[in-house]
C-alpha cells in the first residue's frame, strides 16, 4: 500500500516476524517468541497512533527511552500500557502521570477513574486542593467526559468539605498551642505594642489572652486563602507572612525572636493544614469501592461520543 511507510530504527529490522500497524499506517516490525506466520510477516492492526506505538515500544526496549512530551502523550501510552496488559512499563508511566497532577490534577484525575488507578486518584484529588475551586469548575477537561458524572460529583464534594475545615480559624483559638507563660510568642499580650484591642480565648483550655492586631489580621488572610487552597502550601507563601512586620515599630513583635517565632508558627500551621486535610483523606474510604472501570457498554458510548 502507497500510504503505508515504515518505522524508523530500531523497528525497521528485516529479521522481525511481526509487523505492528498504527492508525496512521506507520509499520513498526517487532519480534515475538509466538510465532503464527502466514505467507510472510502477520500484520496487526493497533487503535493507537504511531507516537504511541513507538514510546510504547521503546518503553520495552533496553536502550534509552525518550519520555512523552506532554501528559496527553502519557496518558495514551499508559492507556493502551494497560489496554495490552504490559505490567512491565505501568510503573514508570504511572509516575509520570503522579508527577502531571501537580499541574493539571482534573486531567489526571478523569483518567485514573477510568483506568481504576486509585493510589493516583487519591493524589490527583488531593492535588486539586491546591487552586481555587472555581479554577477547578470552570476548567476544560476532556478526561472527563470519559467517566461517570457521579465520580466528578465526588470529586467537588471532597474538595468543599476539605475547605470547609478551616472556615473558622480566625475566631476560634482553641486548636493553636498555648504554651507556657515563658514561651509564649509575641503576639500574645506584648506590653510594648498598643494594639491590645483582641481579648479572646486561646489554647485548648480556652485561656484568655489579649492578641495583637497584626496577628489577627494574619489569621484572617490565613482563613481566606485556605477557604480557597487548603494545603500547607498556601500558608507557606511569603506575600501571607510579610505584612506582619511591614512598617511595625515594634521591637518585641519584629525582634528577631519575635520574626523567628512567627516563622516557626507559619511552619506549624501549614504542617496542620496538611495532617487534617491528611485524615481528611478517609473520605475515600467509600468513594473507592466507586473507582471501577465503567461497563463495556459505557466505555464504547463514550468512545463513540469522543470520537
Amino acid at each position: 500500500m502507497s500510504d503505508v511507510t515504515d518505522a524508523g530504527p530500531p523497528f525497521n529490522k528485516a529479521t522481525a516476524d511481526l509487523i505492528i500497524r498504527s492508525t496512521d499506517k506507520r509499520d513498526d516490525q517487532s519480534s515475538t517468541k509466538k510465532k503464527e506466520l502466514r505467507d510472510g510477516l502477520p500484520i496487526i492492526p493497533m487503535s493507537e497512533n504511531a507516537k504511541t506505538v513507538e514510546l510504547l515500544l521503546r518503553l520495552c526496549y533496553p536502550h534509552r527511552t525518550p519520555a512523552p512530551d506532554n501528559l496527553t502523550e502519557v496518558m495514551d501510552v499508559l492507556s493502551a500500557a494497560i489496554k495490552y496488559e504490559m505490567d512491565i512499563v505501568n510503573g514508570p508511566l504511572k509516575d509520570m502521570l503522579l508527577e502531571n497532577a501537580r499541574r493539571a490534577p482534573v486531567r489526571v484525575y478523569g483518567f485514573a477513574v477510568r483506568h481504576d488507578l486509585e493510589a493516583v486518584a487519591r493524589h490527583s484529588a488531593r492535588a486539586s486542593l491546591r487552586y481555587p475551586l472555581l479554577k477547578v469548575v470552570t476548567e476544560d477537561v476532556p478526561e472527563l467526559c470519559a467517566i461517570p458524572s457521579h465520580h466528578y460529583q465526588l470529586l467537588m464534594q471532597y474538595g468543599l468539605e476539605c475547605r470547609q475545615q478551616f472556615s473558622a480559624i480566625s475566631s476560634d483559638l482553641g486548636w493553636v498551642p498555648m504554651g507556657t507563660p515563658s514561651e509564649r510568642p509575641p503576639w500574645i499580650g506584648c506590653f510594648v505594642c498598643k494594639e491590645h484591642n483582641h481579648s479572646m480565648t486561646y489554647g485548648p483550655q480556652h485561656i484568655p489572652v489579649t492578641v495583637m492586631q497584626w496577628w489577627m489580621d494574619f489569621m484572617e488572610r490565613a482563613q481566606r486563602v485556605l477557604s480557597e487552597t487548603p494545603c500547607g502550601e498556601a500558608i507557606r507563601a511569603p506575600d501571607l507572612l510579610e505584612p506582619c512586620f511591614i512598617q511595625r515599630n515594634c521591637q518585641t513583635c519584629c525582634s528577631y525572636q519575635g520574626i523567628q517565632a512567627m516563622k516557626a508558627f507559619v511552619n506549624w500551621l501549614a504542617s496542620d493544614v496538611d495532617q487534617i486535610i491528611t485524615r481528611k483523606d478517609s473520605y475515600w474510604s467509600y468513594i473507592v469501592p466507586l473507582l471501577t472501570r465503567p461497563p463495556v457498554v459505557e466505555i464504547v458510548q463514550n468512545e463513540v461520543l469522543l470520537n
